[in-house]
């Protein structure tokens, strides 16, 4: 964030299909907040850190108005992933991301490991 604030790379963010100037976080749709190891674990050498396990995603990148394909608001000529989102900035994930990312973590290894017994709570992780 200190060299690109205003360029994300990761996961795919969707908005609730309305108009306003408040945007709504609708989903997250990212492997890489749900499965620590990104493939083989025989090769996983020279895998690109941008598909290993986000821990504790901060920022989201802000809800877009629709634009040709490839017009950003900067200049910068460097090299960055397929999915990064240059120039398209960067704010503060909701208060409520965090606790809703767990839940669903909680329900990805449940069902991975096998123990199915675990999604029949919908555990509350407010006020982390």
């Amino acid at each position: 964030m200190t060299k690109h604030n205003d360029t994300l790379c990761g996961s795919i963010v969707q908005y609730m299909p309305v108009e306003g100037d408040l945007s709504e976080l609708l989903y997250v749709n990212g492997k890489a907040l749900l499965d620590p190891i990104p493939g083989a674990i025989d090769r996983l050498d020279g895998t690109n850190l941008n598909v290993w396990f986000n821990l504790n995603p901060k920022r989201v990148t802000p809800r877009q108005k629709r634009r040709m394909n490839g017009f950003t608001q900067t200049n910068y000529q460097g090299g960055f992933q397929d999915e990064c989102l240059v120039g398209f900035g960067a704010e503060p994930l909701p208060d409520t991301f965090m606790a809703r990312l767990l839940r669903r973590r909680l329900h990805y290894f449940s069902i991975r490991m096998g123990v199915l017994s675990a999604l029949n709570e919908c555990y509350a992780f407010e006020n982390m």
